[in-house]
């Protein structure tokens, strides 16, 4: 049997019981751009997880989009599954993700005035809140991939830290896997209607008008 993928929220008490289960959930910390997310503390356990180990984007000298085929987008899906292996992710280990990535407001207006896409900073010194589309975005790879269950943790770092759950100094390292699958084999990635293609989504916009709207379930891109 195929399972069908889970994708939910999960909140800290749940989150910080499930870790000291016998069977806890890989936790992974979403950045970008960067080996380190510039945190002091995280949620233990955690191991971080740079969105350019899955993602490809080009850019010039500006921080614009070079026009080549497959920018802005996953890896290749070969590229994208050795990197979750690397990361020790399976097929069938619950993955919980969070991020403390946050938008600096002043370098985004910056940014976005010379062209450029990128408006994260993952030093230590930021402002603003965590952006939870850095998260988002994870969830939907592995849901994508094929992990048959993925949370996104309500609150994140910071409803984490105001609930007086226990943090740990350090990321941890990843356990890299053998075998996404466990063996088991299949089709990869697992659910590739999670994923919309650029004339799926032309033809929805032409659909609803122009105006968007419409359409379910995690068809990112």
């Amino acid at each position: 049997a195929d399972p069908a993928g889970e994708v939910a929220l999960i909140c800290p008490s749940t989150l910080a019981s499930a870790i000291s289960s016998d069977d806890p959930p890989l936790v992974l910390e979403a950045t970008v751009g960067c080996a380190a997310s510039g945190a002091s503390c995280f949620v233990p356990g955690a191991v971080l997880f740079d969105l350019a180990a899955v993602d490809v984007y080009e850019e010039d000298a500006t921080g614009s989009p070079l026009p080549l085929p497959g920018n802005y987008n996953l890896r290749p899906p070969a590229a994208l599954r050795a990197a979750l292996e690397r990361h020790g992710v399976r097929a069938r280990r619950r993955c919980v993700v969070y991020t403390q990535c946050r938008r600096h407001t002043t370098a985004a207006r910056e940014a976005q005035e010379r062209g450029h896409h990128h408006r994260y900073r993952p030093a230590a010194s930021r402002e603003g809140v965590a952006d939870p589309i850095v998260a988002a975005r994870l969830v939907w790879c592995l849901a994508y991939a094929g992990v048959e269950r993925v949370a996104l943790l309500d609150g994140g770092m910071s409803l984490w830290l105001d609930g007086g759950f226990p943090v740990a100094g350090e990321p941890s390292p990843a356990a890299p896997v053998a075998d996404f699958f466990d063996g088991r084999g299949g089709a990869f990635p697992r659910r590739p209607e999670y994923r919309a293609s650029v004339e799926e989504v032309a033809a929805a916009v032409a659909a609803s008008g122009g105006g968007g709207g419409g359409g379910g379930g995690l068809r990112i891109g």
